[in-house]
């Protein structure tokens, strides 16, 4: 796992952490009532939302590296079988000769 994806990560967890901690022992009542309860819990589940998109981001450069060198350079998997569609054509022209 790439260091930026574990950073994310590591904010995720600590969001979760102060959530726990900011609404242990209150009841739905307090949120209710406590408008810097609700925004200091609204911003830790903002955080968890942001922080877990961009650690997908962040591991996906990583995916790409990987599928291209499996692929030799092509990125897709669409691209791999273009090769093979074109063999298809030539055999298929080849057999329709006289």
């Amino acid at each position: 796992m790439r260091l930026e994806s574990k950073k994310y990560l590591y904010d995720v967890l600590q969001a979760g952490k102060n959530l726990r901690q900011f609404t242990e022992g209150k009841v739905f009542s307090d949120y209710q009532a406590d408008a810097q309860l609700r925004s200091a819990t609204e911003r830790q589940f903002e955080i968890i939302g942001v922080s877990s998109r961009w650690s997908d981001r962040a591991a996906r450069p990583a995916l790409t590296t990987t599928s291209r060198r499996v692929g030799q350079g092509r990125t897709s998997t669409q691209s791999l079988h273009k090769p093979m569609e074109a063999v298809g054509r030539k055999m298929g022209a080849a057999s329709r000769k006289p």
